[in-house]
């Protein structure tokens, strides 16, 4: 799975899934768009049409078919998939065999 990464990218990719808290971070800022536009939260206005599957129709264009509407919504779907899918490749790439003990020179 890993052939288009260098070493130095399988080694980082290996210490953001040893940093829990990192990897945490890093899906919310993937994903933030997709989950959680236009939610309604307290204290903050409602805003339904800035999320990503109801504002399809101002991001695209009001001219749509259902047929064509119909097209984006999967295709939408079959993004976001592919995200998830992503993310859990990711988690994948972990250290399997401890780090070697660097010699220091405590001199």
């Amino acid at each position: 799975m890993h052939e288009f990464l260098n070493q130095s990218e399988l080694q980082a990719l290996e210490r953001l899934n040893a940093d829990f808290y990192g990897m945490q971070a890093l899906k919310k800022v993937i994903l933030h768009r997709i989950y959680y536009h236009g939610i309604i939260d307290g204290g903050i206005l409602a805003e339904p049409l800035k999320n990503f599957m109801l504002n399809i129709l101002d991001s695209a264009g009001k001219e749509l078919t259902n047929a064509e509407l119909g097209s984006l919504v999967r295709i939408k779907r079959i993004a976001v998939e592919l995200l998830e899918e992503g993310v859990k490749d990711i988690e994948k790439y972990k250290r399997l065999s401890p780090p070697k003990p660097r010699e220091v020179d405590y001199r």
